[in-house]
Protein backbone atom coordinates (compact mmCIF):
# COMPACT_ATOMS: atom_id res chain seq x y z
CA UNK A 1 0.00 0.00 0.00
CA UNK A 2 1.15 3.53 -0.81
CA UNK A 3 0.93 6.26 1.79
CA UNK A 4 0.45 9.95 1.01
CA UNK A 5 0.11 12.67 3.65
CA UNK A 6 -1.63 10.42 6.13
CA UNK A 7 -4.02 8.82 3.65
CA UNK A 8 -3.42 5.17 2.75
CA UNK A 9 -4.73 3.75 -0.54
CA UNK A 10 -6.29 0.31 -0.39
CA UNK A 11 -5.48 -1.74 -3.54
CA UNK A 12 -8.17 -2.04 -6.19
CA UNK A 13 -8.89 -5.11 -8.30
CA UNK A 14 -6.71 -4.65 -11.40
CA UNK A 15 -8.15 -7.79 -13.02
CA UNK A 16 -11.54 -6.12 -13.34
CA UNK A 17 -12.77 -2.68 -14.51
CA UNK A 18 -12.41 -1.30 -11.01
CA UNK A 19 -12.24 2.34 -10.00
CA UNK A 20 -12.56 4.44 -6.89
CA UNK A 21 -15.40 6.93 -6.50
CA UNK A 22 -15.29 10.01 -4.28
CA UNK A 23 -18.30 10.69 -2.08
CA UNK A 24 -18.18 14.48 -1.61
CA UNK A 25 -20.06 15.11 1.62
CA UNK A 26 -22.45 18.03 1.92
CA UNK A 27 -21.22 21.03 3.85
CA UNK A 28 -19.78 24.53 3.73
CA UNK A 29 -16.71 26.33 4.94
CA UNK A 30 -13.05 25.52 4.43
CA UNK A 31 -13.11 21.88 5.55
CA UNK A 32 -13.89 19.42 2.75
CA UNK A 33 -14.80 15.90 3.82
CA UNK A 34 -15.05 12.91 1.49
CA UNK A 35 -15.32 9.15 1.46
CA UNK A 36 -13.44 7.03 -1.09
CA UNK A 37 -14.52 3.52 -2.05
CA UNK A 38 -14.05 0.93 -4.78
CA UNK A 39 -16.66 0.32 -7.49
CA UNK A 40 -16.81 -1.55 -10.79
CA UNK A 41 -17.76 -0.10 -14.15
CA UNK A 42 -19.47 -3.36 -15.11
CA UNK A 43 -21.19 -3.74 -11.76
CA UNK A 44 -24.98 -3.84 -11.58
CA UNK A 45 -24.78 -1.85 -8.36
CA UNK A 46 -22.69 1.01 -9.82
CA UNK A 47 -24.35 4.20 -8.60
CA UNK A 48 -24.64 7.30 -10.81
CA UNK A 49 -21.60 9.54 -10.63
CA UNK A 50 -20.14 12.65 -12.25
CA UNK A 51 -16.56 13.00 -13.51
CA UNK A 52 -14.38 16.07 -13.04
CA UNK A 53 -12.34 17.52 -15.90
CA UNK A 54 -9.81 20.11 -14.74
CA UNK A 55 -6.10 20.95 -14.68
CA UNK A 56 -3.71 20.15 -11.88
CA UNK A 57 -1.97 23.53 -12.28
CA UNK A 58 1.41 22.41 -11.03
CA UNK A 59 2.65 19.87 -8.54
CA UNK A 60 2.37 21.99 -5.37
CA UNK A 61 -0.14 20.42 -3.02
CA UNK A 62 -0.66 23.01 -0.33
CA UNK A 63 -4.32 22.35 0.44
CA UNK A 64 -5.89 19.54 2.43
CA UNK A 65 -9.09 17.53 2.13
CA UNK A 66 -10.23 14.81 4.49
CA UNK A 67 -10.67 11.38 2.88
CA UNK A 68 -11.96 8.47 4.95
CA UNK A 69 -11.07 10.45 8.06
CA UNK A 70 -7.47 11.06 7.03
CA UNK A 71 -5.79 14.06 5.43
CA UNK A 72 -4.83 14.15 1.76
CA UNK A 73 -2.92 17.00 0.13
CA UNK A 74 -4.31 18.42 -3.14
CA UNK A 75 -3.55 21.33 -5.44
CA UNK A 76 -5.22 24.69 -5.01
CA UNK A 77 -7.17 24.33 -8.25
CA UNK A 78 -8.67 21.01 -7.21
CA UNK A 79 -9.48 22.35 -3.76
CA UNK A 80 -11.33 25.32 -5.29
CA UNK A 81 -13.20 23.03 -7.68
CA UNK A 82 -14.40 20.81 -4.85
CA UNK A 83 -15.44 23.90 -2.88
CA UNK A 84 -17.59 25.16 -5.76
CA UNK A 85 -19.07 21.78 -6.65
CA UNK A 86 -19.96 20.81 -3.09
CA UNK A 87 -23.56 21.35 -2.05
CA UNK A 88 -24.72 22.46 1.39
CA UNK A 89 -27.71 20.15 1.21
CA UNK A 90 -26.89 16.93 -0.65
CA UNK A 91 -23.88 14.68 -1.07
CA UNK A 92 -22.31 14.24 -4.48
CA UNK A 93 -20.51 11.27 -6.03
CA UNK A 94 -17.72 12.25 -8.38
CA UNK A 95 -14.64 10.76 -10.00
CA UNK A 96 -11.46 12.85 -9.66
CA UNK A 97 -8.23 11.46 -11.08
CA UNK A 98 -5.83 13.01 -8.55
CA UNK A 99 -7.74 11.47 -5.64
CA UNK A 100 -9.29 8.34 -7.14
CA UNK A 101 -6.02 7.02 -8.62
CA UNK A 102 -2.99 6.10 -6.53
CA UNK A 103 -0.55 8.24 -8.51
CA UNK A 104 2.46 6.45 -7.01
CA UNK A 105 1.34 3.04 -8.30
CA UNK A 106 2.52 2.79 -11.93
CA UNK A 107 0.58 -0.40 -12.63
CA UNK A 108 -2.63 1.09 -11.27
CA UNK A 109 -2.10 4.28 -13.27
CA UNK A 110 -1.81 2.27 -16.48
CA UNK A 111 -4.91 0.25 -15.58
CA UNK A 112 -6.95 3.38 -14.94
CA UNK A 113 -5.74 5.17 -18.07
CA UNK A 114 -6.83 2.19 -20.19
CA UNK A 115 -10.40 2.54 -18.95
CA UNK A 116 -10.53 6.34 -18.84
CA UNK A 117 -12.89 6.46 -21.79
CA UNK A 118 -15.39 4.25 -20.00
CA UNK A 119 -15.08 6.26 -16.81
CA UNK A 120 -16.04 9.47 -18.61
CA UNK A 121 -18.57 7.95 -21.01
CA UNK A 122 -20.47 6.24 -18.18
CA UNK A 123 -20.54 9.37 -16.02
CA UNK A 124 -23.92 11.07 -15.76
CA UNK A 125 -22.21 14.37 -16.44
CA UNK A 126 -18.68 15.62 -16.99
CA UNK A 127 -17.98 18.72 -14.92
CA UNK A 128 -15.47 21.03 -16.60
CA UNK A 129 -13.76 23.33 -14.10
CA UNK A 130 -12.10 26.35 -15.73
CA UNK A 131 -11.12 28.04 -12.48
CA UNK A 132 -12.18 31.12 -10.55
CA UNK A 133 -13.99 34.00 -12.24
CA UNK A 134 -12.95 37.51 -13.19
CA UNK A 135 -15.38 40.37 -13.75
CA UNK A 136 -15.31 39.77 -17.51
CA UNK A 137 -15.75 35.99 -17.32
CA UNK A 138 -18.59 36.43 -14.83
CA UNK A 139 -20.44 38.75 -17.21
CA UNK A 140 -19.92 36.30 -20.06
CA UNK A 141 -21.08 33.27 -18.07
CA UNK A 142 -24.11 35.21 -16.84
CA UNK A 143 -25.11 36.04 -20.42
CA UNK A 144 -24.63 32.43 -21.50
CA UNK A 145 -26.81 31.29 -18.60
CA UNK A 146 -29.55 33.66 -19.80
CA UNK A 147 -29.21 32.21 -23.30
CA UNK A 148 -29.50 28.70 -21.91
CA UNK A 149 -32.62 29.60 -19.93
CA UNK A 150 -34.18 31.35 -22.93
CA UNK A 151 -33.55 28.40 -25.24
CA UNK A 152 -35.03 26.00 -22.66
CA UNK A 153 -38.17 28.09 -22.24
CA UNK A 154 -38.81 28.10 -25.97
CA UNK A 155 -37.96 24.43 -26.37
CA UNK A 156 -34.93 25.13 -28.53
CA UNK A 157 -33.02 21.92 -27.97
CA UNK A 158 -29.32 21.30 -28.43
CA UNK A 159 -30.15 18.83 -31.22
CA UNK A 160 -31.15 21.75 -33.40
CA UNK A 161 -28.31 23.96 -34.56
CA UNK A 162 -29.20 27.17 -36.38
CA UNK A 163 -26.80 30.08 -35.90
CA UNK A 164 -29.37 32.70 -36.90
CA UNK A 165 -31.83 31.50 -34.25
CA UNK A 166 -29.16 31.35 -31.56
CA UNK A 167 -28.03 34.85 -32.59
CA UNK A 168 -31.57 36.15 -32.10
CA UNK A 169 -31.67 34.72 -28.59
CA UNK A 170 -28.20 36.10 -27.89
CA UNK A 171 -29.15 39.65 -28.85
CA UNK A 172 -32.01 39.43 -26.38
CA UNK A 173 -30.01 37.85 -23.56
CA UNK A 174 -26.46 39.23 -23.58
CA UNK A 175 -26.01 41.61 -20.66
CA UNK A 176 -22.57 43.12 -21.14
CA UNK A 177 -20.81 45.33 -23.67
CA UNK A 178 -19.44 43.40 -26.64
CA UNK A 179 -15.86 44.27 -25.74
CA UNK A 180 -16.34 42.87 -22.23
CA UNK A 181 -17.96 39.69 -23.52
CA UNK A 182 -15.18 39.13 -26.04
CA UNK A 183 -12.55 39.67 -23.37
CA UNK A 184 -14.33 37.27 -21.05
CA UNK A 185 -14.45 34.53 -23.66
CA UNK A 186 -10.85 35.07 -24.71
CA UNK A 187 -9.81 34.83 -21.07
CA UNK A 188 -11.61 31.50 -20.71
CA UNK A 189 -10.22 30.09 -23.95
CA UNK A 190 -6.73 30.95 -22.74
CA UNK A 191 -7.19 28.98 -19.50
CA UNK A 192 -4.87 25.98 -19.05
CA UNK A 193 -7.79 23.55 -19.35
CA UNK A 194 -7.94 24.08 -23.12
CA UNK A 195 -4.26 23.13 -23.46
CA UNK A 196 -4.25 20.01 -21.26
CA UNK A 197 -4.06 16.84 -23.32
CA UNK A 198 -6.13 14.67 -20.98
CA UNK A 199 -9.23 16.86 -21.27
CA UNK A 200 -9.61 15.74 -24.88
CA UNK A 201 -10.86 12.26 -24.10
CA UNK A 202 -12.66 13.52 -21.02
CA UNK A 203 -14.86 15.92 -22.96
CA UNK A 204 -15.06 13.81 -26.13
CA UNK A 205 -16.50 10.85 -24.23
CA UNK A 206 -19.00 12.88 -22.22
CA UNK A 207 -22.72 12.27 -22.70
CA UNK A 208 -23.38 15.65 -21.12
CA UNK A 209 -21.07 18.34 -19.82
CA UNK A 210 -21.35 21.48 -17.74
CA UNK A 211 -18.74 24.23 -18.01
CA UNK A 212 -17.97 25.87 -14.65
CA UNK A 213 -16.18 29.13 -13.93
CA UNK A 214 -16.40 30.46 -10.39
CA UNK A 215 -19.97 30.08 -9.17
CA UNK A 216 -21.58 29.96 -12.61
CA UNK A 217 -22.04 27.06 -15.00
CA UNK A 218 -23.50 26.55 -18.46
CA UNK A 219 -24.15 23.49 -20.59
CA UNK A 220 -21.42 22.60 -23.08
CA UNK A 221 -23.57 22.96 -26.20
CA UNK A 222 -24.25 26.58 -25.20
CA UNK A 223 -20.60 27.32 -24.45
CA UNK A 224 -19.44 25.78 -27.74
CA UNK A 225 -21.41 28.28 -29.85
CA UNK A 226 -20.22 31.33 -27.88
CA UNK A 227 -17.41 32.28 -30.32
CA UNK A 228 -19.86 32.39 -33.24
CA UNK A 229 -22.31 34.52 -31.26
CA UNK A 230 -19.71 36.97 -29.96
CA UNK A 231 -17.76 37.16 -33.19
CA UNK A 232 -14.32 35.86 -32.27
CA UNK A 233 -12.24 33.21 -34.01
CA UNK A 234 -10.55 30.87 -31.53
CA UNK A 235 -7.12 29.43 -32.19
CA UNK A 236 -7.20 26.23 -34.22
CA UNK A 237 -6.46 24.13 -31.15
CA UNK A 238 -9.23 25.76 -29.05
CA UNK A 239 -11.77 25.40 -31.84
CA UNK A 240 -10.95 21.71 -32.12
CA UNK A 241 -11.70 21.33 -28.40
CA UNK A 242 -15.02 23.19 -28.77
CA UNK A 243 -15.86 20.93 -31.71
CA UNK A 244 -15.77 17.80 -29.55
CA UNK A 245 -17.93 19.11 -26.70
CA UNK A 246 -21.27 17.29 -26.30
CA UNK A 247 -23.91 18.81 -28.55
CA UNK A 248 -24.95 19.22 -32.14
CA UNK A 249 -21.62 20.70 -33.22
CA UNK A 250 -19.82 17.47 -32.33
CA UNK A 251 -22.06 15.58 -34.74
CA UNK A 252 -21.36 17.96 -37.62
CA UNK A 253 -17.59 18.54 -37.40
CA UNK A 254 -14.45 16.61 -38.33
CA UNK A 255 -15.02 14.47 -35.24
CA UNK A 256 -17.47 12.22 -37.08
CA UNK A 257 -15.31 12.00 -40.20
CA UNK A 258 -11.71 11.16 -39.39
CA UNK A 259 -10.20 10.75 -35.97
CA UNK A 260 -7.48 8.18 -36.41
CA UNK A 261 -4.42 8.53 -34.20
CA UNK A 262 -2.39 10.31 -36.88
CA UNK A 263 -4.97 13.06 -37.35
CA UNK A 264 -5.47 13.47 -33.60
CA UNK A 265 -1.72 13.84 -33.08
CA UNK A 266 -1.63 16.53 -35.77
CA UNK A 267 -4.71 18.39 -34.59
CA UNK A 268 -3.75 18.39 -30.91
CA UNK A 269 0.03 18.64 -31.19
CA UNK A 270 -0.09 21.85 -29.12
CA UNK A 271 -1.66 20.08 -26.15
CA UNK A 272 0.35 20.03 -22.95
CA UNK A 273 1.22 17.19 -20.59
CA UNK A 274 3.50 16.98 -17.59
CA UNK A 275 4.49 13.50 -18.80
CA UNK A 276 5.33 13.59 -22.54
CA UNK A 277 4.18 9.99 -22.95
CA UNK A 278 0.67 11.24 -22.29
CA UNK A 279 0.75 13.17 -25.57
CA UNK A 280 0.11 9.74 -27.09
CA UNK A 281 -1.60 7.84 -24.29
CA UNK A 282 -4.31 10.48 -23.81
CA UNK A 283 -5.41 10.14 -27.45
CA UNK A 284 -5.59 6.35 -27.72
CA UNK A 285 -9.03 6.07 -26.20
CA UNK A 286 -10.64 8.52 -28.61
CA UNK A 287 -8.86 7.39 -31.77
CA UNK A 288 -10.72 5.30 -34.33
CA UNK A 289 -7.81 2.94 -34.97
CA UNK A 290 -5.68 2.65 -31.82
CA UNK A 291 -8.12 1.92 -28.99
CA UNK A 292 -7.45 -1.82 -28.85
CA UNK A 293 -3.86 -2.02 -30.01
CA UNK A 294 -1.76 -4.05 -27.58
CA UNK A 295 1.47 -2.32 -28.56
CA UNK A 296 0.11 1.12 -27.69
CA UNK A 297 -1.58 0.34 -24.41
CA UNK A 298 -0.60 2.88 -21.73
CA UNK A 299 2.44 1.50 -19.97
CA UNK A 300 4.32 3.87 -17.68
CA UNK A 301 7.16 1.42 -17.23
CA UNK A 302 8.22 2.19 -20.83
CA UNK A 303 10.74 4.90 -21.61
CA UNK A 304 9.65 7.88 -23.69
CA UNK A 305 11.79 6.70 -26.62
CA UNK A 306 10.01 3.33 -26.55
CA UNK A 307 6.60 5.00 -26.66
CA UNK A 308 7.65 7.18 -29.60
CA UNK A 309 9.07 4.18 -31.46
CA UNK A 310 5.91 2.12 -30.86
CA UNK A 311 3.74 5.01 -32.05
CA UNK A 312 5.86 5.58 -35.13
CA UNK A 313 5.79 1.87 -35.97
CA UNK A 314 2.01 1.79 -35.59
CA UNK A 315 1.59 4.77 -37.93
CA UNK A 316 4.25 4.01 -40.52
CA UNK A 317 5.46 0.46 -39.97
CA UNK A 318 8.89 -0.50 -38.57
CA UNK A 319 11.25 2.43 -39.04
CA UNK A 320 14.89 3.17 -38.36
CA UNK A 321 14.27 6.83 -37.54
CA UNK A 322 14.85 7.55 -33.85
CA UNK A 323 13.56 10.52 -31.87
CA UNK A 324 14.78 11.67 -28.50
CA UNK A 325 11.88 13.98 -27.65
CA UNK A 326 8.13 14.13 -28.27
CA UNK A 327 8.09 17.65 -29.86
CA UNK A 328 10.64 16.50 -32.44
CA UNK A 329 8.49 13.48 -33.31
CA UNK A 330 5.25 15.47 -33.58
CA UNK A 331 6.87 18.18 -35.68
CA UNK A 332 8.10 15.54 -38.12
CA UNK A 333 4.76 13.73 -38.44
CA UNK A 334 3.59 15.35 -41.68
CA UNK A 335 6.87 14.84 -43.54
CA UNK A 336 7.12 11.25 -42.27
CA UNK A 337 3.61 10.61 -43.51
CA UNK A 338 4.47 11.90 -46.98
CA UNK A 339 7.60 9.72 -47.10
CA UNK A 340 5.52 6.72 -46.05
CA UNK A 341 2.91 7.58 -48.70
CA UNK A 342 5.62 7.74 -51.39
CA UNK A 343 6.95 4.33 -50.41
CA UNK A 344 3.43 2.91 -50.33
CA UNK A 345 2.61 4.23 -53.81
CA UNK A 346 5.90 2.90 -55.16
CA UNK A 347 5.85 -0.64 -53.79
CA UNK A 348 2.36 -1.62 -52.59
CA UNK A 349 -0.89 -2.71 -54.20
CA UNK A 350 -3.95 -0.54 -54.72
CA UNK A 351 -5.83 -1.88 -51.67
CA UNK A 352 -3.14 -0.61 -49.29
CA UNK A 353 -3.06 2.81 -50.95
CA UNK A 354 -6.86 3.02 -50.87
CA UNK A 355 -6.92 2.06 -47.19
CA UNK A 356 -4.23 4.63 -46.38
CA UNK A 357 -6.11 7.44 -48.17
CA UNK A 358 -9.39 6.64 -46.45
CA UNK A 359 -7.73 6.28 -43.06
CA UNK A 360 -5.74 9.52 -43.20
CA UNK A 361 -8.18 11.61 -45.24
CA UNK A 362 -7.33 15.08 -46.49
CA UNK A 363 -4.85 15.64 -43.66
CA UNK A 364 -2.19 13.87 -45.73
CA UNK A 365 -0.84 16.06 -48.55
CA UNK A 366 -0.48 14.58 -52.02
CA UNK A 367 2.70 16.07 -53.51
CA UNK A 368 4.19 15.31 -56.91
CA UNK A 369 6.55 12.73 -55.39
CA UNK A 370 3.60 10.47 -54.51
CA UNK A 371 2.18 10.64 -58.04
CA UNK A 372 5.63 9.95 -59.51
CA UNK A 373 6.02 6.95 -57.22
CA UNK A 374 2.67 5.57 -58.36
CA UNK A 375 3.64 6.06 -62.01
CA UNK A 376 6.86 4.14 -61.36
CA UNK A 377 5.15 1.19 -59.63
CA UNK A 378 5.88 -1.70 -62.00
CA UNK A 379 3.26 -4.05 -60.56
CA UNK A 380 0.25 -1.88 -59.76
CA UNK A 381 0.97 1.55 -61.20
CA UNK A 382 -2.18 1.94 -63.30
CA UNK A 383 -4.52 0.82 -60.50
CA UNK A 384 -2.84 3.13 -57.99
CA UNK A 385 -2.94 6.08 -60.40
CA UNK A 386 -6.64 5.42 -60.92
CA UNK A 387 -7.19 5.31 -57.14
CA UNK A 388 -5.33 8.60 -56.63
CA UNK A 389 -7.27 10.37 -59.38
CA UNK A 390 -10.57 9.05 -58.10
CA UNK A 391 -10.05 10.11 -54.48
CA UNK A 392 -7.84 13.18 -54.78
CA UNK A 393 -7.92 14.05 -58.48
CA UNK A 394 -8.49 17.76 -57.84
CA UNK A 395 -5.03 17.94 -56.22
CA UNK A 396 -3.11 16.07 -58.90
CA UNK A 397 -1.23 17.70 -61.76
CA UNK A 398 0.11 15.47 -64.50
CA UNK A 399 3.48 17.17 -64.80
CA UNK A 400 6.40 16.39 -67.07
CA UNK A 401 8.13 14.66 -64.15
CA UNK A 402 5.11 12.40 -63.61
CA UNK A 403 5.09 11.47 -67.31
CA UNK A 404 8.83 10.74 -67.20
CA UNK A 405 8.28 8.48 -64.17
CA UNK A 406 5.64 6.56 -66.12
CA UNK A 407 7.88 6.32 -69.18
CA UNK A 408 10.65 4.92 -67.00
CA UNK A 409 8.31 2.12 -65.88
CA UNK A 410 9.52 -0.74 -68.08
CA UNK A 411 6.83 -3.22 -67.11
CA UNK A 412 3.57 -1.27 -67.49
CA UNK A 413 4.57 2.24 -68.49
CA UNK A 414 2.57 1.86 -71.70
CA UNK A 415 -0.64 1.05 -69.82
CA UNK A 416 -0.11 3.97 -67.47
CA UNK A 417 0.45 6.34 -70.40
CA UNK A 418 -2.75 5.12 -72.08
CA UNK A 419 -4.61 5.69 -68.85
CA UNK A 420 -3.19 9.20 -68.38
CA UNK A 421 -4.02 10.15 -71.97
CA UNK A 422 -7.55 8.92 -71.41
CA UNK A 423 -8.05 10.77 -68.13
CA UNK A 424 -5.88 13.89 -68.42
CA UNK A 425 -4.99 14.35 -72.09
CA UNK A 426 -5.45 18.14 -72.00
CA UNK A 427 -2.83 18.53 -69.27
CA UNK A 428 -0.05 16.67 -71.04
CA UNK A 429 2.46 18.63 -73.06
CA UNK A 430 4.82 16.58 -75.18
CA UNK A 431 8.30 17.97 -74.64
CA UNK A 432 11.69 16.97 -75.87
CA UNK A 433 12.41 15.45 -72.49
CA UNK A 434 9.30 13.27 -72.73
CA UNK A 435 10.21 12.10 -76.25
CA UNK A 436 13.68 11.20 -75.02
CA UNK A 437 12.31 9.31 -72.01
CA UNK A 438 9.86 7.40 -74.22
CA UNK A 439 12.62 6.37 -76.59
CA UNK A 440 14.68 5.11 -73.65
CA UNK A 441 11.97 2.64 -72.54
CA UNK A 442 13.49 -0.66 -73.69
CA UNK A 443 10.33 -2.71 -73.29
CA UNK A 444 7.60 -0.49 -74.73
CA UNK A 445 9.39 2.49 -76.25
CA UNK A 446 8.11 1.85 -79.78
CA UNK A 447 4.49 1.47 -78.69
CA UNK A 448 4.71 4.56 -76.50
CA UNK A 449 6.14 6.61 -79.38
CA UNK A 450 3.22 5.46 -81.54
CA UNK A 451 0.85 6.55 -78.79
CA UNK A 452 2.47 9.97 -78.59
CA UNK A 453 2.34 10.41 -82.36
CA UNK A 454 -1.26 9.21 -82.58
CA UNK A 455 -2.42 11.70 -79.97
CA UNK A 456 -0.26 14.59 -81.08
CA UNK A 457 -3.24 16.23 -82.74
CA UNK A 458 -4.89 16.54 -79.35
CA UNK A 459 -1.86 17.87 -77.47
Amino acid sequence: MAQMDGFVYEPIDLDRPALRLLHLLRGKGSIIECMLYQAFLDGADLIPYDALSYTWDGADKNFTVTVNGRSLKVTENLYLALQRLRSEHIDRVIWVDAICIDQNNMRERGHQVQQMCKIYSQAEEVVVWLGEATQETDVLMGSLQQLENHSSIYGYKRSHWDLSQWTTFWLLDSKGPDVQLRKGLNLLLSRPWFRRVWILQEIANAKRANIWCGTKSVKSHIFAVAPSLIGIKPRRHCQAVLDIMPGRLREETWWNENRDLYNLLLKFSESEASDPRDKVYALLGISSDAQDTDRLRPDYTKLLQEVIYDTSSFLFGPQHVKYGAMPEFLKDLASRSVAFFVELAKTSDVSEVDRFLKRRGLEVPLPEDVVKAAAANEENGQEIMSCLLQQRGHEILVTEEVIKAALGNKKNGLEIMKFLFQERRDEIEITGGIIKAAAANEENGLEIMKLLNRDRAYL
